[in-house]
């Protein structure tokens, strides 16, 4: 998706965020679902707190200095959609 528009790869890093969980857990999640972007863990919630306590799964945009440029909440339905989305947040 994100890797195979020019544009977004040369500008987005994609990372997940596993929240209330060790180490060890992110990496057997990332593992099980053949994640290919870093996975870090959460154990106290501090990033999750930070983010606004979004939904699991959440899709955050933010800048490099910290503001939430898009928040998506739950699953993406449509790619397509979601890409448009980025796309309009960055102000492209």
């Amino acid at each position: 998706m994100i890797q195979d528009d020019p544009d977004l790869r040369s500008e987005i890093r994609l990372i997940g965020v596993t929240v209330k969980n060790t180490e060890k857990q992110a990496a057997g999640y990332k593992a099980a679902f053949k994640v290919k972007f870093p996975v870090f863990p959460d154990e106290n919630g501090g990033i999750s707190k930070a983010a606004g306590n979004p939904k699991v799964p959440s899709l955050i945009l933010a800048t490099p200095g910290g503001e939430v440029l898009l928040v998506h909440n739950g699953v993406i339905g449509d790619l397509d959609d979601m890409l448009r989305e980025i796309r309009a947040a960055r102000g492209r």
